[in-house]
């Protein structure tokens, strides 16, 4: 009885091999497409996000765009899936949560944003070449803050000594500010509007709205794709039943890319 237990289990589809062997080919083929890049995956996933002739970035598009081919309509399902499970459970790479709603995709435009309060207290947060810098000067022209990193660090600024002494009013203010030029300032491509013009909605058992520009949201996909796919190889996540419905939508997200890739 034990054995025939053991091939009651043995039944059930392995979802983290069926990703991991469908990403083999997928490797196989960009890295053979973009030869010069010298097999180093994180630039090919990059030139793949970011370039309008990428044919991934185009095979999502158009399968995003489609409302009629049973493919196109398959993945839109396996998508808007893979998004209610990623929204269900919280699983965590390179620090930050994985998440559709939650995805730098491009580096933040904005370098410089000013402000100035009902006291007179004057704001300014700066990107630079060399520094990010958190600023505030008093109406009479006393620095209330002169915060300048190398990097921009959210939370080294809160626990600057001259930011702790500000008030709570201030500190909320120029933190604000200091978001707008995060150079990875995330983006969702979900859509939580109610106005129909901004959104596509993706129909499956847990349907969900992604925002009408279909080429950020097909670059958000290879992102998520590409973090899954090294979150399995370093052994960031855990094996669970939970976790495998994930993989279960990537794997066929993924299967319906690298078939068009043929």
């Amino acid at each position: 009885m034990n054995n025939i237990k053991l091939w009651f289990e043995q039944a059930e589809p392995d979802y983290y091999m069926f990703f991991l062997k469908a990403w083999i080919p997928f490797n196989a083929w960009y890295v053979n497409e973009y030869p010069l890049l010298k097999k180093k995956d994180t630039d090919i996933i990059k030139e793949l996000q970011d370039h309008l002739d990428s044919k991934p970035r185009k095979i999502i598009k158009n399968f995003l765009d489609n409302s009629i081919e049973h493919d196109a309509l398959k993945f839109q399902s396996y998508f808007a899936e893979l998004h209610f499970q990623l929204d269900k459970i919280h699983l965590t790479h390179n620090g930050s949560r994985l998440s559709f709603r939650n995805l730098s995709l491009t580096e933040n435009p904005v370098k410089y944003k000013p402000d100035t309060d009902e006291k007179g207290n004057v704001y300014k947060t700066e990107k630079t070449s060399s520094y990010f810098q958190a600023y505030i000067e008093a109406k009479g022209g006393k620095v209330l803050l002169d915060f300048k990193k190398p990097t921009f660090d959210l939370e080294e600024l809160q626990k600057d000594t001259d930011y702790i002494r500000l008030d709570k009013k201030i500190q909320t203010k120029i933190l604000n500010l200091f978001e707008v030029i995060d150079p990875k300032k995330p983006i969702s491509i979900i859509s939580d509007s109610s106005l129909k013009k901004e959104y596509l909605t993706l129909k499956a058992k847990n349907s969900c709205k992604i925002i009408q520009d279909t080429e950020t949201v097909s670059k958000g996909c290879i992102k998520v794709l590409y973090a899954l796919r090294c979150m399995l190889f370093h052994g960031e996540v855990a094996p669970t039943e939970t976790n495998k419905k994930v993989y279960e939508n990537a794997f066929y997200l993924l299967q319906l890319i690298i078939n068009e890739l043929r």
